[in-house]
């Protein structure tokens, strides 16, 4: 069972989603005695803010199955991309690009302007009985000049694939760069020795591994620890001992030590 603030034992954690890395991590912060169950969160609608999508799909996944006393959690994440409008600069959100023209056309657009971050959105929501609690998180990501120069060119994407493949095939998934949002995989970019800052802390300085840290978690499970409270006292624990998580950076940092 899942023991919420109230001290009222649930018997279902119901998972407004279909994403299998996010249901493994409810079920690693819910524990064995929970029973876990992803009803989708049907189709999804484009929205400036994640939030008001993870929202969406809870009402979603109320209409499917549960009762008033069921615990339902959802995240979503949007990515957010430096592009130049009519009044100047603005950051717009970039789902799945459609082919590897679109990704390489992305490069070549942020490299041709002064460089500046990405951005990855994340946000959590849960409603758990009388209990509902809401949550995002936002992650900055610079890459270099040089590093979007070399993705830009055919040399540099076939490259980025192949390091995106490799990590899938490790976690037994066949990924491809239009799998992510605007094309961006943090992990690969990260592998591929592109990225410059993460949150305004470079990588050559102290707290950086922190920032990465944190930063992979919230692109890849989103999740927030202000929301998990009524599924654990420990939240934080929890995040940080998530095994997928964790195998995750061990991989990384050997292709970063072999760069």
């Amino acid at each position: 069972m899942v023991a919420i603030e109230t001290n009222t034992p649930r018997m279902d954690v119901l998972y407004a989603g279909s994403n299998p890395v996010r249901l493994k991590f409810l079920e690693h912060v819910a524990g064995e005695d929970a029973h876990v169950i992803a009803l989708g969160g049907g189709i999804e609608l484009q929205a400036p803010h994640p939030l008001s999508v993870a929202k969406r799909k809870i009402e979603f996944a109320q209409k499917i199955q549960g009762g008033p006393e069921d615990c339902y959690v959802a995240f979503d994440a949007l990515t957010f991309v430096p592009t130049g409008g009519v009044d100047g600069l603005i950051y717009e959100v970039r789902g799945k690009p459609k082919n590897d023209e679109e990704i390489q056309r992305l490069f070549w657009e942020m490299k041709h302007r002064d460089p500046l971050p990405y951005r990855i959105r994340a946000a959590s929501a849960l409603v758990c009985g009388d209990v509902q609690k809401t949550a995002w998180h936002d992650t900055s990501i610079s890459l270099s000049p040089q590093g979007l120069s070399w993705l830009a060119s055919d040399a540099g994407l076939a490259a980025y694939a192949a390091h995106i493949k490799a990590f899938g095939y490790q976690f037994s998934q066949t990924q491809h760069p239009s799998d992510f949002a605007a094309g961006l995989n943090l992990e690969t970019l990260l592998a591929t020795g592109c990225v410059e800052s993460i949150n305004d802390v470079w990588i050559d300085q102290q707290g950086f591994e922190i920032e990465m840290q944190r930063a992979l978690f919230l692109a890849t499970v989103g999740a927030s620890h202000q929301v998990l409270g009524p599924l654990t006292h420990t939240p934080m624990d929890h995040i940080i001992t998530f095994p997928h998580h964790m195998d995750r950076l061990a991989l990384l940092e050997k292709y970063i030590g072999a760069t």
